[in-house]
């Protein structure tokens, strides 16, 4: 295989060698996704049959990513599975779930569908808490599934043939452990496990992997970014390894080919201050020419200055691009000085947030498919019915006539204008009327005169975004030939990431959160609130393990910069509606000290990067 050539020594031990269980413990751009690329294209030219290769990710742009290199090198690999753990579990549901009494046809509710049906459950028994807050208890195992709520929670859902994302993992965990065909069939068929991130699995994961329990288990990750503890990841699954595995390989990706000197010694610098690690010490041949930037600000509005600035006068020198540049922050409020300076200057930019899916014209119309693909989903039907029609007291005495017949809502709703459309829909779907999930959304729109009414109402807005939808759809369908199923689009949307929004076609500079720039890299990336109690956040400096864990956020902050980082903190931000007084981070100091002054060198040879 003659990319192999081009490979070092500890990425060729990766991708060539033969033991049983292996460990590798990669650093920031040091090619792990290269290593997990090569190692299946590998196993598939030796006549491993992709049918028995499983690859999990926790991104569908990581597995994109995969999928394309791999089928450079080897064509179109249709059989091979390389699935979200979401994904996966999703299709092991699709065929077994019926034995937990579960339709082919369910829905998955996203976070926002979580938190409004617990705020549904919650007014109902008058109780005062934070939806959004319960469900983050939820999705990470902190809350007791003996409590009310829960219980009428789980209820809800497993009654709207509906899952959350926990629910999907439990769900699939539960068929693996109490199912033995179930159990067999997976791991007759999966003789090849490859997890990436492994730094990332929460318990549920974890589990899942311990289930499938192939001959072959290939794991690959960094402990030093693990920073999704709040969603229940356990940085121990990776640290705890070694000893789980007696018998495993280790191996350690040093070799960063992606950043200079200045940058990987500033990152080396930081995360030496954390006491639970594996041991691993980047290394670079690019010494670069210039070195890490601290700057300093009297308040955000003349940080965002700075950084619009200096992006303005790079770009009119012609040798940059926007595209080029990134505009990291530890919080989402953080960006709006940042877009307003850019916004000033003319700069072109995109704000990476998952926030269209959360506009109601998208959210309505997505809950039409999701009925005409599960009737029986009580919560999204609620949110489609016309309002005229159905008031809150005729919604109640339906509500509890369907409960007394335990039936679905839609089965003992009144016949309609509105129900003869539906039915009519699922009908056409059924006999295969509609070729496309495109054609079937505007036969919606059409019918129910969303973007007419949004057209006379004077909402251009609400229309646009409808148009953005169909053009999702159709950027779906282009990249999912093989299904054009509306269950192969539902559940392509509900397991949607951040990283799903970037644009990379526009020249923009990119503003995001650092969790939403996990695996991603550029040219010049600004990281701004380098503020003791912005970054790290108040709370983490009375925790060793919570501060661990944004010192890794920072780590995985400054490793995104390939050639300039600048690093910008502000002395007064206005936090709670009062003017705070700030010092910088504790951060800045801990590895400002080693930042090496800039020398003049080549680049060097490019090698496979994450």
């Amino acid at each position: 295989m003659k990319l192999i050539e081009n490979l070092n020594e500890a990425q060729r031990r990766a991708v060539e060698s033969r033991a049983p269980v292996i460990l590798v413990n990669a650093g920031a751009g040091s090619g792990k996704t290269a290593v997990l690329s090569l190692r299946l294209v590998r196993l598939l030219k030796e006549g491993v049959s992709p049918w028995n290769l499983l690859a999990l990710t926790f991104t569908r742009h990581a597995a994109g990513e995969m999928r394309r290199r791999i089928e450079a090198e080897v064509g179109e690999q249709r059989k091979l599975s390389l699935l979200t753990f979401h994904a996966f579990a999703a299709s092991l549901l699709e065929r077994w779930g019926e034995i937990l009494g579960y339709r082919k046809n369910f829905s998955i509710y996203d976070q926002s569908d979580q938190v409004a049906l617990l705020r549904e459950i919650l007014d109902e028994q008058g109780m005062e808490r934070d939806p959004a807050g319960v469900i983050r208890e939820i999705q990470s195992g902190r809350f007791s599934q003996d409590r009310p709520i829960f219980r009428e929670y789980q209820r809800r859902l497993k009654e709207g043939n509906a899952f959350d994302y926990r629910g999907l993992l439990q769900s699939a965990n539960l068929l693996l452990r109490e199912h033995a065909a179930v159990r067999e069939a997976y791991r007759s068929r999966f003789t090849h496990l490859l997890v990436d991130e492994v730094q990332d699995t929460d318990p549920d994961q974890w589990e899942m992997i311990d289930l499938l329990r192939p001959s072959q288990l290939f794991m690959a990750g960094d402990d030093y970014q693990s920073i999704y503890g709040f969603r229940g990841a356990k940085v121990d699954h990776i640290l705890s390894f070694p000893k789980t595995f007696p018998g495993v390989e280790v191996i350690r990706l040093e070799q960063n080919y992606r950043s200079t000197v200045p940058i990987v010694e500033a990152a080396n610098r930081l995360i030496a201050h954390n006491r639970y690690q594996l041991e691993k010490r980047l290394r670079t041949d690019w010494a670069g020419s210039v070195a890490v930037s601290v700057m300093q600000a009297e308040t955000p509005e003349k940080e965002a200055e700075a950084v619009a600035t200096i992006i303005k006068r790079d770009c009119g020198k012609g040798e940059y691009h926007p595209s080029d540049r990134a505009i990291l922050y530890r919080t989402h409020a953080q960006a709006v000085p940042l877009a307003k300076a850019l916004q000033l200057r003319k700069i072109p930019y995109q704000i990476v947030t998952s926030s269209f899916w959360e506009k109601e014209e998208v959210r309505h119309l997505l809950s039409f498919l999701t009925i005409l693909h599960n009737s029986g989903d009580d919560y999204h039907l609620k949110k489609i019915l016309p309002k005229e029609a159905y008031s809150p007291e005729v919604l109640s005495a339906l509500n509890l006539e369907a409960a007394r017949a335990e039936r679905s809502l839609f089965e003992i709703l009144p016949s309609s204008w509105f129900k003869e459309h539906l039915l009519d829909l699922q009908e056409k779907l059924s006999k295969g009327a509609y070729p496309s999930v495109l054609a079937l959304a505007k036969e919606v729109d059409r019918r129910f005169q969303f973007s007419e009414r949004y057209r006379k109402e004077g909402y251009p807005l609400k229309e646009a975004y409808l148009q953005k939808l169909f053009e999702k759809i159709v950027r779906w369908q282009e990249g999912n030939p093989e299904d054009h199923s509306l269950s192969a689009f539902l559940k392509w949307q509900f397991t949607r990431s951040v990283q799903d929004e970037l644009r990379d076609e526009e020249d923009s500079v990119k503003l995001l959160t650092i969790h939403a720039a996990k695996g991603l890299e550029w040219p010049t990336v600004f990281l701004c609130g380098l503020e003791q109690g912005l970054f790290p956040l108040r709370p983490a400096l009375s925790s060793e393990e919570a501060l661990e864990e944004e010192r890794r956020l920072m780590y995985v902050a400054i490793t995104r910069a390939k050639e300039r980082l600048y690093l910008l903190w502000s002395k007064e931000r206005t936090r709670f509606g009062r003017a705070v007084r700030n010092k910088p981070s504790q951060f800045l100091t801990e590895m400002i000290g080693t930042i090496p002054s800039p020398h003049a060198h080549p680049k060097s040879t490019p090698h496979p990067s994450d």
